[in-house]
């Protein structure tokens, strides 16, 4: 799963390199979405640091990591209930948290 994500990242690498930047305007030859022309319309921001996706990238994989390791030290029916049981401290912490419903 890791390799292929890192394949999307080299991609699009490749594509900013040949493209340029995803924030150039239709009069560049590279037409904007309509999202993306309504947010440039209201002054919206439309660029975001990387460094912001790389701290929920790399908890993924600690947590991913762990998991298989827990995989290794015990019974694979207890695993999936403990797979099983994300869903539900998620939705816990949505309502604690976040105020969710």
């Amino acid at each position: 799963m890791f390799l292929g994500e890192l394949t999307c990242l080299g991609v699009y690498a490749i594509k900013m390199i040949v493209w340029g930047s995803p924030n150039k305007k239709v009069s560049d030859g590279v037409p904007l979405s309509p999202g993306g022309q309504a947010a440039k319309e209201t002054k919206l921001k439309t660029s975001i640091n990387p460094v912001l996706l790389a701290i929920p990238a790399c908890c993924d994989i600690c947590g991913s990591t762990l998991m298989f390791v827990a995989l290794t030290q015990c019974a694979a029916s207890v695993y999936q209930m403990m797979r099983g049981i994300i869903v539900v401290i998620t939705a816990g912490m949505s309502v604690l948290f976040l105020g969710g419903k």
